[in-house]
């Protein structure tokens, strides 16, 4: 898919050759084109100067639905989807949405402007928060997701940590279809994985090594050599130094981090 700062390249592109010769009130204007009577002028309403582009914009449709055999398309249909694609490379961002937009008030966008796509990333998002607080209450608080990235997992078990199937966790003990409870143990997890070019995963990966080896003095040492043992081993042979960045490793020692709390 390409970026709006793509698409802006292209229409500029595209457009050189006629720019020049825009009237000056259409500058700044990204999308403009020669009239019939060899005006270039940009695509606006007929509430400014009685000249409404509209039919411009319908027969240019026209002409590409035909040629590509589409479906019908409405200019609202196009519109949302521009807004949308700023939705999803922002993360979201209404400001940067409404910036785009050009409307003045940001209901305006949530009402006529959020497409199918957008609801659906919003309801998934959300279900995936709902998820992560029922297993927080279920498991005592454990992980506590508030305050996590906007990109971290929060199905994963363990803050820092990504997981490929949350709801089939291979750690003997966990249930097929619930979400993996398994807080701790995802270093020595062949679902698990880290983002190796992030802050916060390390600084995470980290803070678990630490409690792991904590926890060695708090639960019996059968129960820590089945769970842990191995998990820590991981960490500070596989998984630490994978992050390689001496930049990134200054950076993540100045992250401050809440308590990963025990593992059991």
């Amino acid at each position: 898919m390409f970026s709006p700062s793509s698409l802006l390249k292209i229409v500029s592109r595209w457009t050189a050759r006629i720019r020049n010769c825009v009237k000056p009130e259409h500058a700044r204007h990204a999308y403009i084109f020669v009239t019939h009577e060899g005006a270039v002028r940009g695509y606006r309403t007929g509430e400014y100067d009685g000249i409404d582009s509209d039919q411009v914009w319908l027969q240019a449709e026209r002409k590409f639905k035909s040629k590509y055999n589409l479906p019908p398309i409405t200019l609202r249909q196009v519109r949302a989807t521009g807004l949308d694609m700023v939705r999803e490379v922002t993360g979201d961002d209404i400001l940067a949405v409404q910036a785009a937009g050009g409307q003045q008030a940001q209901t305006t966008i949530d009402i006529y402007y959020r497409g199918a796509p957008a609801k659906r990333r919003g309801e998934e998002k959300l279900l995936k928060v709902m998820i992560a607080y029922s297993r927080w209450a279920c498991t005592g608080g454990y992980p506590d997701v508030r305050g996590f990235p906007e990109a971290a997992d929060v199905l994963a078990a363990t803050p820092g940590w990504m997981c490929f199937d949350p709801f089939d966790s291979p750690i003997p003990g966990e249930i097929e279809g619930r979400a993996c409870q398994a807080f701790g143990r995802c270093p020595a997890c062949e679902f698990a994985f880290v983002d190796i070019t992030s802050p916060y995963a390390l600084a995470r990966l980290i803070q678990l090594a630490d409690e792991l080896k904590a926890a060695r003095f708090y639960l019996e040492y059968p129960r820590w050599k089945a769970a842990y043992e191995r998990g820590l081993e991981m960490l500070l042979k596989r998984w630490i130094p994978a992050f390689k960045s001496g930049d990134l490793r200054k950076r993540a020692s100045r992250i401050e981090l809440g308590p990963i709390g025990r593992v059991e």
